[in-house]
C-alpha cells in the first residue's frame, strides 16, 4: 500500500474515532497519521489541526498548542501570506485555544498579522480580537472589534452567531 493511500485511511479511521468520542484512539490514530505522511504533504494540515483538538479535548492544552504552532508553520510553508485562507484558518485555531487558556494578549498577538493582512474569516478572526480585548480590559477596543465582526459576517446566520458569541462583551450588548 503506498503511503499516500496508507496516511490517509490512518486519518480517516482517526476521525472516525474522534466523532465517537475515543479520545485516546483518534490520538494514536492522528499520531500514526502524521508519521506516515509525507513531509510537507498537504494532509499534514488536516493532522496536526485535528490531533490538536483532540489534545485539547483531553486537557493536554500545551501539547495542543505545539500542534496548533505546527498547524501554523505548515501553512505558512512556501511562503504563504498572512491572508490566505490556510494561514488564516490555523492562526484562527492557534489563537481560539490560547483565549480558551485566558491568553488573550498572546491571542491577540497570534492573529493580528492575518487581521492586518485582510483576513477576517467572515468576522471570526474579528469575534476573537473582540474577546480577547475584553479579556484584557480593553472594552471600547473590543466593542469596535465586535463592530467590525458583525460587519465582516457574509450571511445573516453568520451575523446571528456572532452576536450570540459576543453578547457577554457588554451592556447593551453588541
Amino acid at each position: 500500500m503506498s503511503t499516500e493511500r496508507n496516511h490517509s485511511l490512518i486519518g480517516k479511521d482517526a476521525l472516525e474515532l474522534w466523532g465517537n468520542g475515543d479520545l485516546e484512539g483518534a490520538l494514536a490514530r492522528f499520531s500514526a497519521a502524521i508519521d506516515a505522511c509525507p513531509e510537507g504533504h498537504w494532509a499534514l494540515f488536516q493532522y496536526f489541526g485535528s490531533r490538536a483538538g483532540v489534545l485539547a479535548g483531553l486537557g493536554r492544552r500545551a501539547e495542543a498548542e505545539k500542534d496548533y504552532e505546527r498547524l501554523v508553520d505548515h501553512a505558512r510553508e512556501g511562503g504563504a501570506p498572512d491572508a490566505s485562507s490556510d494561514v488564516a484558518i490555523a492562526r484562527f485555531f492557534l489563537g481560539n485555544h490560547q483565549l480558551a487558556s485566558g491568553e488573550f494578549a498572546r491571542a491577540l498577538t497570534t492573529i493580528d498579522p492575518s487581521l492586518d493582512a485582510g483576513a477576517t474569516l467572515g468576522g471570526r478572526l474579528f469575534v476573537l480580537k473582540a474577546l480577547a480585548l475584553q479579556g484584557l480590559g480593553r472594552t471600547e477596543p473590543a466593542r469596535a472589534a465586535a463592530d467590525a465582526a458583525t460587519a465582516a459576517a457574509t450571511s445573516a446566520a453568520e451575523r446571528a452567531e456572532i452576536v450570540e458569541r459576543l453578547g457577554p462583551l457588554g451592556d447593551p450588548p453588541i
